[in-house]
């Protein structure tokens, strides 16, 4: 321990008052441009939990967004797992962070490529969590490849309600039934869906909060998805709701924006939606956004997402036996995509569900003494309610004529 203070005040930091069990430090992170003031944090001197660290000022000439710095400044200088610190030279382990988050902070002031690279490829993280105000969550489901003009849901309990963009009726629908949530209602706001080809890039000043801002943003780096925008803006249907929400799927996921459209000029120009335009336009840097941050839950997403090959949708199969085996095989391929699309799980066992299974199987109680082919089939549409399962509780062997 007491190498590593002779360290921190060599290298020029300070101690501060102590904050439960954290030891907090102050002092400079020099780069390539001077050096900026920061604060170490150290919580785990084991060093399993890599010492935070907490950009107090920002770095000079450089944008106001920049990658694994969120909005408090805690900066993210080494990846989880990418570094052994040794325990027993805690002041070997302190000049190894501190030398990795200044060679990091030197890359990202001085290297603007580098800088685009990483935002490109950690673009979720600085949308949904990184910046101030926080993004409003949606959830999303299936969209179809060519639609424009998305229909929205109000879902949850009563008082928590949220706002559910999909194509699909039943998906909603099938979603609120397995949550236990009442039917989803039908919200006055539409969603409108802007694709694009390419890569968002690094805004120059920050993430979008006012509507030019967004315009400026969107049109640096795909025109094509610009004009979409200004056309979407021309047309009369928009102005039928009170919002404009516009959802955005481009290679880095999807994100979107909210802007609350004025009353009196929505109705008074529903004619003339190009009126409404322009005015949007004038106003367009005092008009506050909501950024929207969509979490998916369509099948194609819930079922492809860690693979590295093709899910099971569009694909029929069918499985012999519900028991301690088949019970937990029909999950998986479940939880694979087995049953989506065009697809068909089938499930095939006369048997009951006895007590003398429950410690063995995927099936409880709640299914005692029933069909284990319909319990398991009940249990996966409540898990995986857009999946289609059919059941046969009975023998597989062929039926006597």
């Amino acid at each position: 321990m007491g190498a590593a203070l002779r360290l921190l005040r060599d290298r020029g930091f300070t101690d501060l008052p102590r904050k439960g069990a954290t030891r907090r430090f102050e002092g400079p992170l020099p780069y390539a441009r001077g050096s900026v003031r920061i604060r170490l944090e150290i919580d785990d001197w084991d060093f399993v939990e890599y010492p935070r660290i907490v950009l107090l000022e920002a770095p000079e000439d450089t944008p106001a967004l920049l990658p694994h710095i969120n909005a408090i400044g805690g900066f993210c200088y080494l990846a989880a797992g990418l570094a052994i610190l040794d325990r027993y030279h805690p002041d070997h382990a302190l000049a190894q962070c501190l030398d990795k988050a200044a060679e990091e902070l030197n890359r990202l002031a001085t290297d603007p490529q580098y800088r685009q690279g990483e935002f490109q490829s950690e673009f979720g993280a600085s949308w949904n969590i990184g910046q101030i105000p926080m993004p409003w969550p949606i959830l999303l489901g299936s969209i179809e490849s060519q639609g424009r003009q998305v229909q929205g849901w109000l879902v949850g309990d009563a008082g928590q309600r949220s706002l559910a963009i999909g194509g699909k009726a039943e998906e909603i629908e099938g979603l609120c039934r397995a949550r236990g949530w009442p039917a989803p209602a039908t919200s006055a706001s539409t969603c409108w869906i802007v694709r694009s080809d390419a890569m968002p890039t690094l805004p120059k000043t920050g993430l979008p909060r006012h509507l030019g801002e967004m315009f400026s943003w969107i049109r640096s780096w795909d025109r094509h998805a610009y004009g979409e925008i200004q056309r979407v803006l021309g047309e009369r249907a928009y102005l039928a709701q009170p919002n404009l929400i516009v959802l955005l799927h481009t290679p880095a996921g999807w994100f979107g924006f909210m802007l609350e459209l004025d009353e009196v000029k929505r109705k008074y120009y529903r004619r003339k939606p190009t009126f409404v335009r322009q005015s949007l336009h004038r106003q367009a840097d005092t008009l506050a956004i909501q950024r929207l941050a969509a979490e998916e839950i369509s099948s194609d997403f819930v079922h492809s997402r860690n693979l590295t090959y093709p899910s099971l949708k569009n694909l029929k199969i069918t499985v012999i036996g519900c028991g301690a085996i088949g019970g937990y095989l029909v999950q998986a391929l479940a939880k694979l995509g087995a049953g989506t699309g065009s697809g068909e799980l089938v499930v095939v066992d006369p048997d009951l569900l006895g007590a003398e299974n429950l410690g063995r199987q995927l099936l409880g109680f709640e299914s005692f003494q029933l069909p284990k082919a319909q319990a398991l089939k009940q249990l996966l549409q409540h898990q995986f309610p857009s999946s289609r399962v059919t059941a046969h509780p009975r023998s597989a062997y062929p039926l006597a004529d």
